[in-house]
């Protein structure tokens, strides 16, 4: 599962929600740190809270601007 923003599934809160529902080994959290950063949630106590729930994670320059001239 991945929390995405303006979808039913945001934050961590809401993705433990989920996954107690499933209850499932195979359900767990693609943590992609731009939309985590997009809904104002602290990185450090995302990554914290979701630690054993991880399975992927992402992270990519969205809304960062451009990469720097090498």
């Amino acid at each position: 599962m991945e929390p995405e923003p303006g979808l039913l599934i945001e934050n961590v809160a809401q993705f433990e929600e989920l996954a107690a529902r499933m209850d499932s080994p195979m359900f767990g959290l693609n943590f992609d740190v731009g939309h985590f950063y997009c809904v104002g949630e602290p990185l450090p106590e995302a990554v914290d809270a979701a630690l054993c729930e991880i399975m992927f994670a992402e992270a990519a320059r969205a809304g960062l601007g451009a990469l720097p001239e090498s």
